[in-house]
């Protein structure tokens, strides 16, 4: 069985500030914020995907369904649901 805790984490941070939400606010946040739209459907992301156990178009999928609900989720309602949708299946 494999470990994938630390990949679904790198996940979940990379595809939350995606969404643009922080916990802090930063003059910096919009650029993580594109850095991180700029990682999803990279080669790094896709490493990152397999390494979660997961196929890059699912978890992209899984962002983008979110994603059209951020204006009104909490950072920490994003980080909630992307942790049970991929830790759902990673633990399988």
């Amino acid at each position: 069985m494999h470990d994938y805790t630390l990949w679904v984490a790198v996940l979940v941070q990379g595809l939350t500030d995606a969404c643009g939400k922080f916990l802090w606010s930063s003059k910096k946040n919009e650029s993580y914020r594109q850095d991180a739209l700029n990682w999803i459907g990279s080669k790094d992301f896709n490493l990152v995907c397999e390494f979660a156990g997961w196929e890059s178009n699912q978890v992209y999928d899984i962002y983008s369904a979110l994603s059209k609900h951020k204006h009104y989720l909490t950072t920490d309602d994003i980080r909630y649901l992307l942790n049970e949708a991929l830790n759902r299946r990673s633990n399988m």
